[in-house]
């Protein structure tokens, strides 16, 4: 439950994320055109306010064609902008000097840089991989952190220096919108980290403020000293961006390990530790994840009891496993498997026509009377089941009154000499 909620809170914090970044592009086009002459720094250009307007929006409502078409856009021109600056002889097309080779004065000011090329590349290739592969988006968002970083603590050590390249307005829309995509995949191993008990996000939290919150403050205020020389600048900044590294690798490590330990314990807090089958809120959460559950079948080991007292409840217990995994190798895909508790089992599987129930109950049957046993003197011939079958409708009864018909069923097949499969009364709904 607290998980779940921690879920949607994410999903509200994306969605803000993205619209903060809408708000951003409008003040970095509005400096761009109206106060960039008058403020010195680096201004937003309109081909970067345009690719983290279609990340923004494509966060507020993908998928969709139009922005896909936009991404693969995007995407396709922060490549071409990147092979221009670091390959000699690459066509030039979308570097600042073409408009001006062109003859074109678009009057706006500011360049198209590589690191923000960089930027939109990251973005854009995340949401694109998302649509096919969740681990490759997840990777992309991840990598995206170490040219966050390194534009941030760069932009901390040039502050008010003509020369920096990346308008705060880029790197503000950058470190949002890869907050927003670390919160949309917080469900992934790497970050499982941020879906973890507040009593250990928090102080994570912190942690991860402090580091990236630290050189920031120390690179603004070191860059204005007299004896910071650029020697001192490239030093730190590589000290802190190898800090920034074992960051990440701590955050991808912690989260992988989350994520591990968390299926161990969902898987041990829904299933049967003996059996492997699913226990009762296992089974609940099956039948509320799977609405086209539609038939049922209960069995019962017959004469359970005797195995237990001849030959002990070590012997009992090798006996249970065995029958559950012989059932298991009969269930197909989606076919849900239980233990009803003690020796009695449970299946729920999304067949409602009772010809199929009773041909898979038999073929269970066979298969538990013809296990094989061991060397000792195990009463292999006496191992059998009986079975109830009927038909079972979640949206309209609950799964206590399909027991019910199923076990009266059971019942009858006990009375009549176990070892045989009958059908519970009731309607046939095929």
């Amino acid at each position: 439950m607290e998980l779940s909620k921690t879920v949607a809170q994410f999903a509200v914090a994306t969605r803000g994320l993205a619209v903060l970044v809408i708000g951003i592009v409008v003040l970095g086009i509005a400096h761009n055109f109206f106060y960039a002459d008058q403020v010195q720094s680096a201004s937003l250009h309109p081909l970067a306010a345009a690719g983290y307007l279609v990340v923004a929006l494509s966060l507020l409502r993908r998928p969709h064609p139009v922005l896909t078409l936009a991404q693969a856009l995007f995407f396709l021109i922060a490549t071409q902008r990147l092979l221009e600056a670091g390959l000699p002889g690459w066509p030039v097309l979308v570097s600042p000097e073409i408009f001006a080779h062109w003859g074109y004065d678009l009057g706006f000011n500011g360049a198209f840089s590589p690191p923000t090329a960089r930027a939109l590349l990251i973005l854009n290739g995340a949401l694109l991989a998302d649509r096919f592969s969740t681990p490759l988006a997840t990777a992309i968002v991840a990598l995206g952190w170490f040219s966050a970083t390194g534009a941030l603590f760069k932009f901390a050590f040039s502050l008010f220096n003509e020369s920096i390249q990346f308008s705060a307005f880029s790197l503000a829309a950058l470190l949002a919108l890869l907050t927003a995509l670390v919160l949309s995949h917080a469900e992934s191993a790497p970050f499982r980290i941020f879906l973890a008990p507040g009593d250990l996000r928090q102080p994570f939290l912190v942690m991860l403020g402090a580091i990236l919150a630290l050189p920031f403050l120390s690179g603004a205020l070191l860059s204005h000293t007299e004896d910071f020389s650029h020697h001192h600048l490239e030093g730190m900044l590589h000290v802190f961006e190898a800090m920034e590294y074992l960051l990440l690798a701590v955050v991808l490590y912690t989260g992988t390990k989350l994520n591990a330990q968390r299926e161990k314990f969902d898987h041990a807090l829904r299933h049967d530790p003996l059996t492997g089958a699913l226990n009762r809120r296992g089974l609940n959460d099956a039948i509320a994840e799977n609405q086209r559950l539609s038939g049922l079948i209960l069995f019962d080991l017959d004469h359970f009891k005797r195995i237990n007292d001849t030959m002990g409840h070590l012997e009992g217990d090798r006996v249970l496993r065995a029958v559950a995994e012989r059932v298991h190798a009969e269930l197909a895909p989606g076919d849900v498997f239980a233990r009803w508790g003690g020796e009695e089992f449970l299946l729920l599987l999304e067949i409602s026509n009772r010809g199929q129930l009773a041909d898979l109950s038999e073929r269970l049957r066979r298969a538990i009377v013809a296990m094989p046993g061991r060397a000792d003197p195990f009463p292999q011939a006496e191992l059998s089941a009986s079975f109830g079958y009927g038909t079972f409708e979640p949206e309209c009864e609950s799964l206590a009154v399909a027991m019910a018909r199923a076990d009266q069923a059971l019942q009858r097949a006990k009375e009549g000499g176990r070892n045989r499969c009958v059908a519970a009364e009731g309607p046939d709904p095929t």
